[in-house]
């Protein structure tokens, strides 16, 4: 029927194909498809994908966006060995467009990789610099920290709580980087797969895009098909994650932080609270005091000629 094809267009909209037909109609989804539909990467390829205006480090390195400073932007990284099959590589995205601005791919030893950071880092701000704290990525955030990076992500030890930079220095719960475990993993993919769906996420990088064509479902794990990487979607993912759970609600803190703050009023009116015999005592006549109780009495004598 009509009405029913429309339903089923809405939650086609809301949840994708492959999720309508996962909640809908208990066909779940196997292996060997795809993560993001390749209708929808293939959308992105026309009416997103565009060339960098430059590249660096020997083209690993593509920039759509100069730095602006007047904009919040934020680094991801994922971390490799440097001498593997797996690239290191980062995202730099503009936290209120979720636009991507710039991208890293390329086999690099941590050390230098934290260099990369730091430089790219500083480039746009001394932005906030996520790091993934797997092997590798503990001595890139080691490294970072001793170059006095000063916007280092931190979560709360035991959750997933964002945690400022400036907090974090003081807080002994706080752990360095971000933590892709069993828990989290899947998580970071499903917000990624709905910030695509849904648009949140404008994405330039052709090389992006090739990743998540390879990016499938295996026996219920979503990992890239063998031979091919999944570093920059990963980073991507951990991005989106952490821009819609930690970036966003800490901005919305500071904005209700800065509304009390504007809404705090103060009087002018000074007390003098010092007494007789101390230094700035304002001595007052006596003679005046009489007159002022005189002065009253006489205002309401009328009662006490009733």
């Amino acid at each position: 029927p009509e009405r029913d094809q429309s339903w089923r267009d809405k939650q086609d909209e809301l949840l994708g194909v492959k999720g309508a037909a996962q909640e809908c109609d208990c066909d779940f989804i196997t292996s060997g498809h795809s993560v993001v539909e390749g209708t929808l990467l293939k959308w992105y390829e026309t009416t997103h994908v565009k060339d960098p205006i430059q590249t660096r480090m020997n083209g690993e390195l593509w920039i759509w966006e100069e730095p602006d400073y007047t904009k919040n932007y934020v680094v991801v990284a994922d971390v490799a060995r440097g001498d593997a099959a797996d690239n290191s590589a980062f995202h730099i995205f503009n936290v209120d467009s979720m636009e991507q601005v710039a991208e890293y791919q390329g086999k690099i030893a941590p050390e230098q990789y934290a260099e990369l950071l730091f430089q790219t880092a500083r480039e746009y701000g001394n932005c906030l610099t996520i790091v993934e704290n797997n092997s590798f990525g503990y001595g890139v955030l080691e490294k970072l920290k001793s170059m006095k990076h000063p916007a280092i992500y931190h979560h709360r030890k035991g959750s997933y709580d964002f945690i400022e930079p400036i907090q974090a220095s003081y807080d002994t719960n706080a752990v360095p980087g971000f933590s892709t475990n069993v828990k989290m993993r899947p998580l970071a993919i499903a917000k990624l797969e709905e910030f695509l769906r849904t648009n949140i996420v404008k994405i330039n990088s052709e090389r992006l895009i090739n990743e998540l064509r390879t990016f499938v479902w295996n026996g219920g794990k979503a990992e890239a098909i063998k031979g091919k990487n999944d570093d920059l979607v990963m980073s991507c993912a951990i991005g989106c994650w952490v821009r819609e759970g930690a970036l966003i609600i800490s901005q919305r803190d500071v904005q209700y932080r800065q509304i009390l703050v504007d809404n705090i009023r103060t009087q002018g009116r000074t007390f003098n609270t010092t007494i007789p015999g101390m230094t700035g005592h304002e001595k007052v006549e006596q003679k005046k005091r009489w007159a002022e109780a005189y002065n009253n009495a006489r205002e309401f004598s009328w009662l006490l000629n009733k």
